[in-house]
């Protein structure tokens, strides 16, 4: 059998992060910021501040390597705050863009930063330099590739844009014949026309969605969704019906 000859640039490429597969590599993949099919571009993150480690998902520590931050606070304490600005749980991804930068002196540093911990505890540290040379600095094996999407397993709710983690569409139809529902909304939710609209988590009158530990533990009380033939806005249309959902009683 004749040998294998690499015949692109990302398969000649030497320097690659061992154990993530080459579309791991910032110039080979787009890099998806939600959970995807290559990478996930979120586990950087958990590198993202000099001295500690953070969850990729949430500003909670896992683990502390400066010796005197780590007599002052614990892992699963949460960063409150960066440079003074509260940050907002569920716009962690946002906060974090905003405000990572290279330190204004030293293109090779990154910015100084300065973190508040929910005990009240402070810590003046540097962001880390995350993408050196066009590949990324401190990611272990496997770190790129954690937190795909899985439909085939449970993965009903992780791809931040619902496009198709659990392979169900993301506007459904109600029995009552409701149209624009949010198949993920809470199972006390009164369904009203087109609440799909609200649907973003945060939002005034935001639909509320079913969390986590419900949704993986109580997934046969979703309904089942099928097409049929129903009257909406006065014509007969093919639209996506979910039957069977059982509400909280």
């Amino acid at each position: 059998m004749s040998e294998t000859l690499p015949r692109n640039l990302t398969a000649y490429a030497a320097e690659r992060v061992v154990g993530n597969p080459p579309t791991t590599r910032p110039e080979s993949d787009i890099a998806n910021s939600f959970p995807g099919l290559a990478i996930d571009s979120k586990n950087l993150f958990v590198d993202l501040f000099v001295g500690l480690k953070v969850d990729a998902f949430y500003q909670i520590v896992l683990s502390i390597q400066d010796t005197a931050l780590s007599q002052r606070i614990n892992p699963g304490m949460r960063i409150t705050q960066i440079n003074g600005q509260t940050l907002e749980p569920a716009g962690w991804f946002y906060n974090v863009v905003n405000l990572y930068a290279p330190d204004p002196n030293d293109p090779d540093l990154g910015a100084e930063v300065t973190l508040t911990f929910d005990n009240g505890a402070t810590f003046t540290t540097r962001f880390n330099k995350l993408v050196e040379a066009g590949k990324p600095a401190h990611a272990q094996a496997g770190q790129l590739t954690q937190s795909l999407c899985s439909p085939w397993q449970h993965d009903f709710k992780e791809c931040g844009c619902f496009y198709w983690a659990a392979s169900r569409p993301d506007m459904v139809v109600n029995e009552n014949g409701l149209t624009g529902q949010d198949w993920l909304r809470t199972f006390d939710h009164q369904d009203r026309a087109d609440s799909y609209k609200n649907h973003i988590p945060g939002t005034p009158g935001a639909t509320p969605e079913v969390p986590y530990g419900q949704i993986y533990h109580e997934w046969e009380r979703l309904g089942m969704v099928r097409k049929k033939v129903i009257t909406a806005n006065g014509q007969q249309q093919m639209l996506p019906v979910e039957e069977d959902r059982q509400a909280d009683t």
